[in-house]
């Protein structure tokens, strides 16, 4: 006999709810839908096939597990509001706007012997889990230098300019995830820099459309982030790393948006990701399916980030935004 199917709540009515809910119903799992405005929340959940209800009336219930997928600034909220209605929840990035939050958030998870994972989905990128394999195999030698380059292909909204948290926060918060998470070390310093070059709206909410960052790892590794909210040609996500043994990279490929000098190079000879979602389109397929497995039972762990990990990764966009405020280097440890 077949055994019960699992029931999910998601929370939350945007882009990524219709990303995620697909995947959970092509495993098998029940689907309910709910939001702040219960009237959309219905419409949404209409398109996709699956029930909707409404914040109160659901969170008395309970669930196999909860996903929240709402605004970024609402992350933190949701979690608190539904942390005892299921044993396993899965949240898009970030946990919380702020470390204060974070923390806080951990000692609650902790007290209920919850578990929580948190979508860094480029962890679930194919070729990017390669490049960690090979760096962790040794097939690198001793690591030298690790660079990653984050463009997004076109400027955000105004209306999401002012709830996003900032460059640090919202973008560049996957790439500091994604050093620490390839390398296997902690970030242990931050040199932070950002200018408003493209886009005047980013300047009205203190924020930057173009930054670079440049991190001392704790084992004396240099890394360079790079980002920009304008990229021309498509969404253009890339990372090298460089050791005494080889280099290897992810994303310079001939959907790169690049034009090559080079007659003889294929770099940027197909057509660009239009955006982050088309870029990552496949990391957020692995991801949920992979979550949807462990939920059903058929795999005995889910290899997202967990907790623990993304309020690292959050303290890392903390420590950013202070020192292109500050204008000087700062510690990771001050932060954590």
């Amino acid at each position: 006999m077949r055994a019960q199917s699992k029931h999910v709540l998601v929370v939350g009515t945007g882009r990524m709810s219709a990303v995620r809910v697909p995947h959970l119903i092509a495993a098998g799992i029940e689907v309910t839908l709910t939001g702040r405005d219960s009237a959309r929340a219905a419409a949404v959940a209409a398109e996709l096939g699956v029930e909707s209800g409404s914040r109160d009336q659901l969170a008395g219930e309970s669930f196999d597990a909860v996903m929240v997928t709402s605004a970024s600034e609402d992350h933190h909220a949701d979690l608190s509001a539904f942390l005892q209605s299921a044993p396993v929840m899965f949240c898009e990035k970030p946990v919380a706007s702020t470390m204060d939050q974070a923390r806080a958030l951990q000692v609650d998870v902790e007290r209920l012997g919850a578990e929580v994972f948190v979508g860094f989905q480029r962890r679930f990128d194919p070729e990017v889990s390669m490049l960690r394999e090979r760096v962790r195999r040794g097939e690198l030698g001793d690591l030298l230098h690790v660079r990653a380059s984050d463009f997004d292909h076109r400027p955000s909204a105004r209306q999401f300019i002012a709830k996003s948290g900032g460059m640090f926060r919202d973008l560049l918060i996957h790439d500091l995830d994604w050093l620490a998470w390839t390398t296997g070390t902690q970030i242990e310093s931050i040199h932070a820099f950002g200018s408003v070059l493209a886009c005047e709206d980013y300047g009205d909410f203190h924020d930057c459309d173009v930054a670079v960052v440049t991190l001392v790892m704790a084992d004396g590794v240099l890394g360079t982030v790079n980002a920009s909210r304008l990229h021309p040609l498509g969404q253009d996500v890339r990372m090298e790393v460089l050791g005494t043994q080889m280099s290897a990279s992810v994303g310079l490929t001939s959907r790169a948006p690049l034009r090559a000098q080079e007659p003889d190079s294929n770099i940027g000879t197909q057509k660009p990701p239009a955006d982050f979602m088309e870029r990552f389109d496949t990391a957020f397929r692995i991801e949920t399916q992979e979550f949807a497995r462990y939920l059903n039972g058929d795999v005995d762990r889910f290899a997202g980030c967990t907790l623990d990990e993304a309020v690292l990764a959050l303290a890392a966009a903390e420590a950013c935004q202070a020192s292109w405020d500050r204008g000087t280097v700062v510690k990771l440890s001050d932060f954590v």
